[in-house]
């Protein structure tokens, strides 16, 4: 039981500390107070003082790279709070890095913009533009013009698989996974759908709802027709089959006892019932009884 409640306590901690880097990173502001920078005034990041200082630390570090610092940290808590455990967890954080570095790579490929905060400083910050001028040597020294994209690709090449590598869920476990996003989805929308049904006025909603398509009749074509034509020749009609009676048939068969008089005729015989089957039983009694000294 201790151990247990461990697990779910370590696992919402650490998948706390992801969320924590997430919000930090989206409500960075340059103008907070920084260990790089001092300033008379409030702080603005939701985490305060603590949340700008790392925000401003990984952003020029890594650029907009930082944010796969926080992935990893999610994969971990849900298997330790599951408690399946992390057995290659240093594999997981010695790959991290490299997930950071190709993803500063990539990023850093693409032209910084005017409301970029960090001057001098890519998309990919300090890592990424180290590594962009890396590249660019091999370049120079290949005299081989490799464009932006290519670098960016070999990047994520680099990256993402590195990047599930940290995060440490197996494939079924991205499956499964994946198939509860679903089924939280389809009820999201289930939810919502019945919430437009009731706040819609009577009837509206009704407007809503797909209507059922009708059935699109195929086009009759020349071709259709030479078709039909041909199966109704190729046809074979059913005939009537007679049959011929055989003569054991004719002498077994007796017509009539008397023959036609007048016009009249008798029904023949074979409307006649035939007798009942007499029992086996009874026909043996009947034959003892003939057998044995005075009867009848």
């Amino acid at each position: 039981m201790i151990r247990r409640v461990g697990s779910y306590v370590s696992g919402f901690a650490i998948a706390f500390l992801g969320l924590g880097i997430l919000v930090a990173l989206a409500s960075f502001d340059a103008n907070d107070p920084t260990l790089n920078r001092s300033a008379n005034m409030a702080v603005n990041n939701l985490l305060g003082f603590p949340g700008a200082a790392v925000a401003d630390l990984l952003l020029q570090t890594l650029g907009l790279a930082s944010i796969v610092i926080a992935f990893p940290l999610f994969g971990w808590a849900w298997r330790i709070g599951s408690r399946r455990g992390l057995p290659w967890f240093w594999t997981h954080l010695l790959v991290l890095p490299v997930a950071a570095m190709g993803f500063a790579l990539a990023v850093s490929q693409i032209p910084a913009g005017a409301g970029w905060p960090f001057d001098g400083l890519g998309y990919g910050g300090l890592l990424g533009d180290r590594l962009s001028s890396g590249m660019d040597s091999i370049r120079e020294a290949i005299d081989l013009a490799i464009p932006g994209w290519a670098i960016s690709m070999i990047g994520l090449l680099a990256g993402v698989p590195a990047l599930l590598a940290a995060v440490g869920i197996a494939r079924e476990e991205w499956m499964a996974i994946i198939r509860a996003i679903g089924r939280f989805v389809r009820m999201l929308g289930r939810g919502l759908w019945a919430v437009a049904r009731r706040v819609r006025p009577d009837g509206a909603a009704d407007d809503l709802a797909p209507k059922p398509r009708k059935p699109v009749k195929k086009r009759k074509t020349k071709e259709d027709h030479a078709e039909r034509m041909r199966i109704a020749k190729n046809r074979i009609e059913p005939g009537s089959v007679s049959t011929k009676e055989g003569r054991r048939a004719k002498k077994e068969r007796q017509g009539s006892l008397f023959p036609e008089q007048n016009g009249f005729r008798l029904p023949p015989l074979d409307l006649l019932n035939k007798p009942k089957a007499m029992d086996p039983s009874s026909r043996l009694s009947k034959m003892r009884w003939s057998k044995m000294p005075g009867f009848w």
